[in-house]
């Protein structure tokens, strides 16, 4: 066992050794160049967030999907200035669905109001029938 550690211990020590040739090999190469005196820019990577004086948020009323922006970023606009055009015609759409809608009440409207004016009718013919009916029968008591 004392042999066996021997022997490990002597690997470990000479492995460890080197000669001055095998140093002088391993040298690392160093580049060389000249000095010369100029201005050098600084670059620098920030992340953040920048706000504006005045900021506005721009929102839809509609939705829809957009055909054109009329802008440019960070430029300048104007009250009133079109921003955006949106695909019309799921809004159209919309309209169309509504004014059908529309006209259907007003249809149920008519139909309910002529219904109305045949109920009365009806009633003022049975109370004409009914008076004529008193009047025929007074006329008989008299006879």
């Amino acid at each position: 066992m004392a042999l066996l550690l021997g022997v490990v211990s002597f690997l470990l020590v000479s492995h460890g050794r080197t000669t001055a040739g095998e140093a002088a090999a391993s040298a690392p190469d160093v580049e060389v160049a000249s000095v010369e005196q100029r201005d050098i820019p600084v670059y620098r990577e920030w992340i953040g967030t920048l706000d504006g004086l005045v900021n506005a948020a721009i929102r839809s009323q509609v939705a829809g999907y957009l055909l054109t922006q009329n802008y440019s970023e960070r430029s300048f606009v104007k009250k009133g200035k079109l921003l955006f055009e949106i695909d019309p015609r799921a809004i159209q759409a919309a309209v169309d669905q509504t004014q059908g809608r529309l006209a259907q009440a007003n249809g149920a409207d008519r139909d309910l109001l002529q219904a109305k004016l045949d109920l009365r009718q009806i009633k003022l013919n049975d109370l004409l029938s009914v008076v004529q009916l008193y009047k025929a029968l007074g006329d008989g008591w008299r006879s």
